[in-house]
C-alpha cells in the first residue's frame, strides 16, 4: 500500500510539474446600449477568438450607463474637461450618436472628437463598404465603422389585430388614426438612440410640418410610454399592446419567441432607411490594443456571423438569436441556410434616402423635444385627443394638434442653441413643456363646446 501511495504522489507531482500556467485574462471596458443577450454572446465569442489569435482570453466589463442618450451625456461630462473617460469602446447606438461624438468640440469651440479610428488591417477595413443602399457604414476618417445595421418599423400582435378588427398598418401615418387609441406602445426617445432614429425615419418620410402632427397623434394613441427601446416589442409579444414602434431586431426576437403566427414586423412603405449601428474606440482608451482587437473581431466574419446565425449553429451564438443584419454581403450567400432571417438587405428595392443634414440637426434636440412636449404632458395629450374624438373629430379641433412646436425655419437655430449649454437646454425644455401643456389644455376646453353644439361621437 505504501508503494501505491508513493507512486500516486510521484504521479501527482509529475502532473503538477507538467502543467503550464493559464494565460492571464485581459480586461476591456465597453459602454453600450446593447441588450444582455448581445453583450453575453459577444463577450464569450470575442474572448475565445482573442485567445486563439492573440494568446490571451479577455474579460469584458459592461458598465450600466443606460441608453444611448444617457451614455452620450455621460461621455460629454468627461470629455469637456478630460482627455479620457476611462472606458475603451462605444458599441452600438445608431450613426447619429457616433457622428455627434466625432463632431464634438471643447467649450472654447476647439474640435475634440470623442472617438478615434481603430487600428485595423487595411484589407479588413476595406471589406466593409463605405456606403450601401443609402446607409453610411464607415464614418468620416473611419472614426467609426458599422458593427451591424438596422431598419425601423412596427411590431404587431396578430391576435390583438384580429380581436380589435384593425388592419395591418402599412405606413407610419396609419398609427395616427383614432382606431388605434389605447392600442399602441411607444418608448422615450430621450433615453434611447434607436427610438429617436425610428421617429426620425417618420420625419424623413413626411417632413417636419406633416410628420410632427403624425407623431403627436401616435403619442396620443399610446396607453403608456416605456423607458427602453425593447419594451414596445415585449408589450406586443405579451399582447398588452396591438402594435409598437421598434428597431427591427426587437421585432425579430419577438417573432422567434412567440412564433410568426402570433407576431409580425412591418417596415412602413417608403418610411425606413437602413441605419448603421457602429462600434468605435473611445479617445484615451486605457486598453487601446484590446479595443482595436474588439473592432477587428466585430467587423470580421466571426463577429458578423453572431448577428445572423441561429443559436447552436457553427460560428453562431450559443444561447440566443440576436436577430440583426451582417455588413458583409457574401455571408448571405455562404451561410443563408443557417440564418435566423436569410433575407438579404443588400438586394431588392433600394430603401429611401436620408437627408443627413436634417437628421443631424434634429438629432441634437428631437428626443428632448418629444420628452418635454409629449411625454411630460402625456395625460393632457390623451385627454385632449379623447375629448376631440368624443366631439366627433371636428376638423378645426383636429387641426390644432398640427401646431408645430418649432417653425421649420428655426430648426437650425435651435440645434445650434441646444449645443451651447445645459442652461440653454433647460430653458428650451421648459418652454416646450409649457407651450404643449397650454395647447392641449386649450383643445380640451374647446372640445365640450363642440359636443354641446350637436356633434356626436361616431
Amino acid at each position: 500500500m505504501r508503494w501505491i501511495a508513493f507512486a500516486l504522489l510521484i504521479g501527482l507531482l509529475g502532473a503538477a510539474g507538467s502543467c503550464q500556467p493559464a494565460a492571464p485574462e485581459a480586461e476591456l471596458y465597453i459602454v453600450s446600449p446593447q441588450g444582455i443577450n448581445i453583450r453575453r454572446e459577444f463577450a464569450t465569442a470575442f474572448s475565445q477568438w482573442h485567445q486563439k489569435k492573440y494568446g490571451t482570453p479577455v474579460r469584458i466589463h459592461w458598465p450600466d450607463l443606460g441608453g444611448t442618450s444617457n451614455i452620450v451625456r455621460f461621455l460629454q461630462s468627461y470629455y469637456e474637461t478630460n482627455d479620457t473617460c476611462g472606458y475603451d469602446l462605444m458599441f452600438g447606438g445608431g450613426s447619429a450618436a457616433f457622428d455627434k461624438m466625432q463632431a464634438a468640440k471643447r467649450r472654447d469651440g476647439t474640435p475634440f472628437p470623442w472617438i478615434v479610428p481603430a487600428r485595423l488591417p487595411s484589407e479588413l477595413l476595406q471589406a466593409v463598404p463605405r456606403e450601401t443602399r443609402g446607409a453610411i457604414l464607415r464614418g468620416p476618417d473611419d472614426a467609426w465603422v458599422a458593427a451591424t445595421m438596422s431598419y425601423f418599423g412596427i411590431v404587431l400582435s396578430k391576435t390583438r389585430l384580429r380581436e380589435l378588427g384593425l388592419p395591418v398598418p402599412r405606413t407610419w401615418a396609419a398609427l395616427a388614426g383614432p382606431e388605434w387609441f389605447g392600442h399602441l406602445c411607444l418608448a422615450d426617445p430621450s433615453k434611447s438612440g434607436s427610438v429617436m432614429t425610428s421617429y426620425e425615419m417618420l420625419l424623413q418620410q413626411y417632413g417636419w410640418e406633416k410628420g410632427w402632427p403624425i407623431l403627436v397623434q401616435m403619442f396620443a394613441n399610446t396607453q403608456n410610454i416605456k423607458d427602453v427601446g425593447s419594451a414596445p416589442a415585449e408589450e406586443v409579444g405579451t399582447e398588452n399592446a396591438a402594435a409598437g414602434v421598434v428597431i427591427d431586431f426587437f421585432g425579430r426576437i419577438q417573432i422567434a419567441k412567440q412564433g410568426p403566427d402570433l407576431v409580425d414586423f412591418v417596415v412602413p412603405e417608403g418610411g425606413s432607411a437602413l441605419d448603421a449601428d457602429p462600434v468605435a474606440v473611445l479617445r484615451g482608451a486605457p486598453h487601446r490594443p484590446l479595443a482595436d482587437h474588439f473592432v477587428e473581431f466585430v467587423i470580421s466574419p466571426p463577429g458578423q456571423l453572431l448577428w445572423v446565425l441561429k443559436p447552436g449553429t457553427p460560428g453562431g451564438p450559443v444561447r440566443s438569436a440576436l436577430g440583426r443584419m451582417a455588413i458583409l454581403e457574401d455571408l448571405y450567400t455562404t451561410r443563408a441556410a443557417d440564418m435566423t432571417d436569410p433575407k438579404n438587405p443588400f438586394a431588392g428595392v433600394p430603401p429611401p434616402q436620408v437627408d443627413r443634414v436634417a437628421q443631424g440637426r434634429r438629432s441634437v434636440f428631437l428626443g428632448e423635444l418629444v420628452k418635454a412636449a409629449l411625454i411630460d404632458n402625456h395625460a393632457a395629450l390623451r385627454a385632449a385627443r379623447q375629448a376631440v374624438h368624443s366631439a366627433g373629430d371636428p376638423p378645426e379641433l383636429l387641426a390644432r394638434f398640427n401646431t408645430l412646436p418649432l417653425p421649420t425655419a428655426d430648426l437650425k437655430k435651435v440645434a445650434e442653441d441646444f449645443r451651447h449649454s445645459e442652461q440653454v437646454q433647460t430653458e428650451y425644455r421648459r418652454q416646450w413643456r409649457q407651450d404643449a401643456a397650454a395647447l392641449f389644455g386649450d383643445i380640451l376646453r374647446a372640445a365640450p363646446a363642440r359636443e354641446k353644439s350637436g356633434v356626436r361621437s361616431p
